[in-house]
């Protein structure tokens, strides 16, 4: 089941919560995209993530994401009061991606799990051979 964050302003919460077509919506307000992003997102700690956004991405972000607001919406705004009650736009960009990491689509396995790829050091042939013809001579 895909999860959503909850952001406040004030007293007041909203939702947010990705799905294939919200992110498709997110990606043509964009114009590009986001697979690259979330895929370099994925790999950086939280606190890292912000470094790899835009004020554009985060309002994108919302615009496509946040669930049950009215038709004339304007995610600006939403950045602007956000902002003015305390927030900044690192806590927000930190939030729109855990939200797309969240929906499991960009991700392998459980959603808000991801699964990093191991880095492993080249193992060294001790006993090379070319076209399995032992190339050492003893």
């Amino acid at each position: 089941m895909r999860q959503y964050r909850e952001l406040r302003i004030k007293d007041k919460k909203y939702k947010l919560i990705f799905t294939v077509r919200s992110l498709a919506k997110m990606e043509n307000l964009l114009g590009s995209p986001l697979f690259a992003i979330i895929a370099a997102a994925a790999m950086l700690p939280p606190e890292q993530r912000i470094n790899l956004i835009s004020i554009k991405f985060v309002w994108a972000g919302l615009q496509a994401g946040l669930v049950d607001m009215p038709e004339k919406f304007d995610a600006y705004d939403f950045i602007d009061k956000f902002c003015n009650a305390g927030g900044n736009l690192g806590d927000l960009s930190a939030e729109v991606i855990q939200a797309i990491i969240d929906s499991g689509i960009f991700t392998v396995g459980v959603p808000g799990k991801i699964k990093r790829p191991e880095m492993k050091a080249p193992v060294k042939e001790s006993n090379p051979s070319i076209n399995g013809v032992n190339t050492l001579k003893n």
